[in-house]
């Protein structure tokens, strides 16, 4: 990959920084920051209000990036955080994005989107399409608020019947229990998707909490469990916490299986 400095193969610490240098990509993903409006306690990253660990993405951090990965055959962007719309940032950098390619928002579709609906309106009639898919954990609403705050789950059915009806393409995520019978599971939103004029075949996307989990180099009680982020939640949800040293391990052991030996990688730790 082309660019006009070679700032970008160190890290902050002058260190040097592994890449992988592409030749096709169909979708680029951009995390937004790890700033969120909710301080979900199941949150993959543990983002939460005022959490800049990964500082909020800028217009001119998107720009040449995106810029340079449109000639790899590039199909669509996607965006996730934290929240993407408590980026101030955001909107500046969809404006860009449906100009050359669909984009695909992750969002939890409360205040941070409520906010900004009238811009977001306005990319209805833009060249490209945008998506969203909202989190809609439970379709217990009492549950899916235990996680996400008192009435958040009303909130986000109501702008996802919003959305809808304004014409963009909307999606839910759900949360996938052990157990359950999946076409049961997602039944079950069928009248929620009704009350928000949603179509019965809206699609839902499945998320299990395995489904984030590769091989755990620990050395507890699920070393046959693998961890594509080793951070707080192995504790949270496996009862057992690696060592940053270990973690290190875990992901790169993952990174050579795959392929890929870089000459120099730089793997940052956050509590």
């Amino acid at each position: 990959m082309s660019r006009t400095s070679n700032d970008w193969l160190l890290t902050p610490n002058g260190d040097p920084r592994g890449y992988i240098q592409p030749e096709r990509l169909d979708e680029l993903w951009f995390h937004t920051g790890t700033n969120c409006n909710l301080r979900c306690p199941f949150c993959l990253e543990g983002s939460k209000p005022g959490d800049n660990r990964i500082e909020f993405i800028t217009f001119e951090d998107f720009l040449p990036l995106a810029k340079e990965a449109l000639p790899l055959g590039l199909k669509r962007f996607s965006f996730t955080g934290g929240e993407p719309f408590v980026n101030p940032a955001m909107v500046q950098i969809l404006d860009w994005a449906l100009t050359h390619r669909p984009c695909l928002v992750l969002t939890n579709a409360t205040e941070p989107l409520m906010n900004r609906m009238a811009e977001i309106l306005a990319f209805a009639d833009a060249p490209n399409a945008l998506s969203f898919r909202v989190s809609l954990d439970f379709s217990d609403p009492e549950r899916h608020d235990a996680g996400r705050g008192k009435g958040n789950f009303r909130k986000s059915l109501r702008t996802l019947g919003r959305l809808h009806e304004a014409g963009f393409s909307v999606s839910i995520a759900r949360l996938q229990e052990d157990g359950e019978v999946p076409a049961d599971a997602d039944a079950a939103y069928s009248r929620y998707f009704a009350e928000a004029g949603l179509p019965e075949a809206t699609r839902i996307a499945r998320h299990h909490l395995g489904d984030t989990l590769h091989r755990c180099y620990c050395g507890g009680a699920h070393a046959d469990v693998w961890c594509v982020e080793a951070t707080y939640q192995c504790e949270y949800y496996l009862g057992c916490a690696p060592t940053p040293e270990a973690a290190a391990v875990a992901v790169a052991t993952q990174l050579r299986a795959a392929g890929w030996v870089p000459t120099h990688a730089r793997l940052e730790w956050f509590e």
